[in-house]
């Protein structure tokens, strides 16, 4: 079981076995991120994907693993590393996993939950709408972040996640 997904430099071919994840776009880039993971009896192995590298996480509550670089949103499970689905990214900025296992995503001006499947993103409400929308840190069950209101620039709030009630408040 795959319990860590780290994105790497370009691996030297031939030390780690390697899979290649690509989904046909006409949007598709050049540029290709390589993902380290591990399992849980201590090997490694690396995955090549299409894209700018974003940000990978893992969920041990829906055994998903979620990759997101600039081309595509990737979903893998962890027991064997396979490819379950992907969707095109045009927006997708920040990608966090929530104590609870549950996937946090966000493009420039909106908060998303995902629970298991990447076909279901759900967006969270916020209480103005938001721009340049920056994941923080988890702090006990509230993520922080940092968000611009829309059409007031330079006004950026400090303001918190609730993991459980999924909602969003000033901090």
């Amino acid at each position: 079981m795959i319990t860590n997904a780290e994105f790497i430099n370009q691996p030297y071919a031939g030390i780690d076995e390697e899979k290649i994840f690509d989904a046909e776009s006409v949007n598709n880039s050049q540029e290709w991120s390589w993902v380290r993971f591990t399992n849980d009896d201590e090997t490694e192995w690396c995955g090549q994907f299409r894209g700018f590298p974003i940000q990978a996480a893992v969920s041990e509550t829906y055994c998903t693993i979620l990759i997101l670089t600039s081309n595509h949103l990737f979903q893998l499970n962890t027991i064997d590393g396979q490819l379950i689905t992907s969707i095109e990214n045009n927006e997708f900025r920040n990608l966090t996993v929530s104590p609870s296992g549950d996937f946090i995503i966000s493009d420039s001006n909106t908060i998303f939950w995902i629970e298991n499947n990447i076909q279901l993103i759900i967006p969270i409400k916020s209480p103005f709408r938001m721009d340049l929308i920056e994941f923080k840190n988890w702090d006990v069950g509230n993520l922080l972040f940092e968000g611009e209101e829309f059409c007031n620039w330079g006004v950026t709030h400090r303001m918190k996640l609730n993991d459980e009630l999924k909602n969003i408040e000033y901090e």
